[in-house]
């Protein structure tokens, strides 16, 4: 008996497989020429219509191999029950929800498919119920090996797709070629940072600027640094990373382009990644039928990237704690109890509204913040 059901539940999972194999090679995309403005300087966030869901906003993600969608309100129960699933994924509050994937109607600026297939990874809100700016992502799968050229107008927050057949070359006219690697379903940016040179994600999807290995000769170089206790790092399955150094005059080189920006360095970190407070440093085309980039300086910024924000807080039980933090700053400890902000006591009925001011406000110190500290453990 043992055996026989083991073999049947070989068989279904042989047989889904099978199922999802055909859906992946009878997915069909037609590209086509068209541009959208973004609604987020910072993070390139686009209006589509998919499934039957019209104008939903989704975050246009360099750095994702897999376009998906993390919102279960635009689908409806028929079309997620022919989800094929596969795996988990973490979500912000610490539970789990499980990797699908389902063909979809889809309707971009730059493509168009009736069975698209996409991942579908409900994120839960949390305790806060605090909704994503967006409902999913498109990433990278549809535009590698197409026919497409892309340009990401950073002066006029623009995202333009060009068929390779009918693009005006002049449109390179002070524009820079530079040397890239097309690795699987990402581009990597060669970038020279105080010297040495590495490749780093390109990644529309991270709202930060640089982010890289600890470096001993980025730090023998630089006097200019700040320690970060913490989760430093933040992605759609949460905050991770521990303790960071940033570098806030690191002097980067792309291309015969030279530039400065904060780089946050991780001692046991594997991340090598070019996000958007760099990449929006710069106009791009990106030809992915050729496996050539382009850029140009967006004469609209500094040459120059700001240091902004280095204190984050978190919600545990019935309590806003502080964590994220910079070394060496004794108002706050990681672990202390936020009590009340600006007069205001931390309650039930407030605490998402007071977390979300301490998250949105850059520097702290224009707060009055009282902290009641983490007990120490007893010996």
């Amino acid at each position: 008996m043992k055996t026989s059901v083991l073999f049947l539940g070989f068989g279904l999972l042989l047989c889904s497989s099978c199922k999802l194999i055909s859906v992946i090679n009878n997915e069909s995309v037609t590209t086509k020429a068209g541009s959208i403005k973004v609604e987020n300087v910072n993070l390139p966030i686009v209006r589509i219509n998919i499934a039957t869901a019209k104008e939903k906003a989704f975050l246009f993600d360099t750095g994702a191999s897999l376009s998906f969608i993390n919102s279960d309100s635009i689908l409806d129960e028929n079309t997620v029950r022919k989800a094929f699933a596969f795996g988990t994924i973490k979500t912000p509050d610490g539970g789990k929800t499980k990797n699908k994937l389902l063909p979809v109607h889809i309707e971009t600026p730059w493509f168009e498919s009736d069975n698209k297939v996409v991942g579908f990874f409900p994120i839960s809100n949390g305790k806060c119920n605090y909704r994503m700016p967006f409902d999913g992502v498109v990433g990278l799968d549809v535009f590698i090996n197409s026919d497409l050229i892309l340009e990401l107008n950073s002066q006029e927050s623009v995202i333009t797709s060009h068929k390779t057949e009918n693009f005006d070359k002049n449109q390179l006219l002070g524009f820079e070629k530079i040397d890239v690697v097309f690795e699987k379903k990402s581009i990597k940016i060669p970038l020279t940072i105080n010297g040495e040179t590495n490749n780093y994600l390109l990644d529309t999807g991270n709202s930060s600027t640089l982010i890289l290995p600890y470096s001993s000769h980025l730090d023998s170089l630089s006097n200019k640094k700040i320690i970060i206790e913490g989760k430093s790092l933040s992605s759609l399955k949460g905050k991770f990373g521990e303790e960071a150094i940033m570098f806030y005059d690191a002097k980067i080189g792309l291309g015969n382009q030279i530039f400065k920006a904060p780089v946050l360095t991780q001692k046991e970190g594997k991340i090598w990644n070019m996000g958007m407070e760099a990449i929006k440093q710069f106009n791009w085309f990106i030809n992915f039928s050729t496996q050539e980039v382009y850029i140009k300086r967006n004469l609209l910024l500094p040459q120059e990237i700001v240091l902004k924000k280095m204190y984050y807080s978190s919600i545990e039980g019935d309590k806003i704690v502080v964590m994220t933090k910079v070394k060496g700053s004794n108002r706050y400890k990681l672990g202390d109890e936020i009590i009340s902000v600006n007069n205001e006591k931390v309650t039930p009925e407030n605490i998402c509204k007071v977390q979300k001011l301490l998250n949105e406000t850059n520097d702290w110190e224009t707060l009055k913040i009282e902290v009641k500290p983490q007990a120490k453990p007893q010996s």
